[in-house]
């Protein structure tokens, strides 16, 4: 017996290296690189020995990502020397963090994390100190952030997140969406009425009742409206921004607590009430509305503009083989009577989440040298737009100059470029450090983004919706996760998603409003006024401080 022994410690020791080396992939590894010590065409030193980690993206299909990151892996691989495994689950990503916490299996590098699930990495000691990395290694980092690079550092003066997806991108997010030939018909104007917008939707319901296939069909219809979204992007119709109304002090109040959320409510409940709006709307998943959307089952939405742009024409030019370009959807502003200015995309110049590194980083120096290439423009370039110089690609190098493949940008501009074949180049799939802002030659990390001038059906979107974008930087605040009231806050959001449905899904507009006016006490009781004190404080102090 005993002279097994050894052979069954050295096979435990075995497994262990193997599962260390699955979860802290972070390495110099390999046979030395031919091109090692030599900067490369993008202006990357390539390392000796190939440097690998791993990081988790959040919530996506892994089959997608394995297929979308393929070729811009090989690429890395071959001309950066750089391995990157991007890791992605289908369950909720709050979920899939906190068990990555009580198990202490997590990768090397986390992103779409908020400020306030930064702090909580960090005061775990799960999260490192990236100061000194970026004082050492990372001139980039700190050039491109410039003067708002205080506005990352915590309390102590130190930063342990990252931006990712920040800049500001003065192009819009939401929308309502219009049918082109209908929006010719009432004179192509650039913001409706809401009141307009729903007997426009009616009409068109009331003359087309079933689709080609006999299947009902709805005026309007949602993807996901239990998140809460779209009572932030109808707030915005009645002039409150991101939710919030500020008051001449400075003062910010919930949407809840206002006037104008019992109306976008009961606008909301008007659909509901005729029977124009989709049942599914608070449960739909994008594919399920999308199935309905290029069905022809819907004739309205409310919500991101690219969705109508998906789900329709880049649909229909592809399985109608009698598809006209007339047979596409516009997006436009939307305004409730008597507002002066509706302000439907907030921006947040700081980024819309934050990546750190954590303490499984075997060489958090290397990943730092990395991530301060991705900060540079062509780092950006390459990270957004996918690998160059291939037939699928949209640039390249071209006789020593990098330029657009003129086929792939005219595809862009005339409606009929096969994203998901540019997928395949990898085009935002490592969005670890994404700046979403315009470069030094004016161009922007979303490919599809850069031509916007001369592809006519982008320009309308974006002159009818303009006016409606905000920059909501001082107001983007988020509760630290140690504090009391960030569990009082998810709790405040979980009521109000799903009271506020049970509102706009009652059988008449009193019943609607006596649900409404039921929940804003329930929330108040709850602790959303300490909610809205905290921000106002936060908001102001904001004002005071960041110059």
């Amino acid at each position: 017996m005993k002279k097994y022994f050894p052979l069954f410690l050295v096979g435990l020791l075995f497994i262990s290296i193997v599962a260390g080396c699955n979860n802290n992939e972070t390495a110099s590894s390999g046979e030395p690189h031919p091109n090692a010590g030599k900067e490369n065409e993008f202006g990357w030193t390539v390392p000796k020995y190939t440097l690998e980690f791993s990081y988790y993206a959040g919530q996506l299909n892994p089959k997608d990502v394995e297929k979308n990151t393929k070729l811009l892996n090989e690429f890395l691989l071959e001309q950066f020397n750089v391995k990157i495994n991007k890791k992605v689950t289908e369950t909720d990503p709050k979920e899939r963090l906190n068990l990555m916490l009580a198990s202490n299996d997590y990768p090397e590098v986390i992103t779409g994390l908020s400020p306030a699930e930064v702090e909580k990495w960090k005061n775990q000691k799960r999260a490192i100190d990236l100061t000194e990395y970026i004082d050492k290694y990372a001139p980039t980092i700190k050039e491109k952030l410039g003067d708002t690079y205080k506005r990352y550092l915590d309390k102590d003066g130190k930063l342990y997140g990252l931006p990712n997806y920040w800049g500001y991108l003065p192009i819009p997010d939401y929308s309502a969406n219009i049918p082109y030939t209908k929006w010719v018909e009432i004179g192509k104007p650039k913001t409706i009425s809401t009141e307009e917008y729903f007997d426009l939707l009616k009409e068109m319901q009331a003359n087309t009742p079933v689709n080609q296939n006999g299947q009902k069909t709805y005026a309007l219809s949602g993807e996901n409206w239990k998140t809460g979204y779209i009572y932030k992007v109808l707030a915005g119709a009645w002039g409150l921004k991101d939710g919030f109304k500020e008051d001449e002090n400075g003062n910010l109040t919930h949407w809840i607590n206002t006037p104008e959320g019992i109306e976008l409510t009961k606008y909301l409940n008007k659909f509901q009430v005729e029977g124009l709006l989709d049942p599914n709307s608070f449960i739909n998943d994008f594919d399920q509305w999308k199935e309905m959307f290029s069905n022809k089952r819907v004739f309205g939405s409310i919500g991101p503009w690219w969705h109508s742009w998906n789900a329709g024409h880049e649909v229909w030019q592809k399985t109608d083989k009698n598809w006209k370009p007339d047979d596409h959807y516009v997006q436009i502003g939307l305004k409730a009577p008597g507002v002066d200015q509706a302000y439907l995309s907030p921006k947040n110049t700081i980024g819309s989440s934050r990546t750190i590194i954590t303490d499984k980083a075997k060489d958090p120096e290397k990943i730092i040298k990395f991530l301060n290439f991705a900060f540079s423009d062509m780092g950006n370039k390459l990270l957004g737009w996918g690998v160059p110089n291939e037939e699928i690609s949209i640039w390249g190098n071209k006789s020593g100059e990098w330029t657009w493949v003129e086929e792939r940008k005219n595809e862009l501009i005339n409606g009929k470029y096969d994203y998901d074949k540019g997928f395949l180049t990898g085009q935002g799939e490592y969005a670890i450090v994404a700046y979403q802002g315009m470069m030094e030659d004016e161009t922007n990390w979303w490919y599809d983004q850069n031509f916007n001038n001369e592809a006519e059906w982008k320009r309308d979107l974006n002159e009818n919706l303009k006016d409606t974008i905000f920059d909501n930087t001082l107001k983007a605040i988020s509760v630290p996760l140690n504090d009391p009231l960030a569990v009082k806050e998810e709790q405040i959001n979980t009521l109000i998603n799903t009271g506020i449905s049970k509102a706009v899904q009652a059988n008449s507009p009193e019943m609607a409003e006596k649900i409404f006016i039921d929940l804003r006490e329930k929330v108040n009781k709850a602790g959303l006024n300490e909610i809205e004190e905290y921000k106002t404080k936060v908001y102001k102090e904001r004002l005071k401080n960041w110059k």
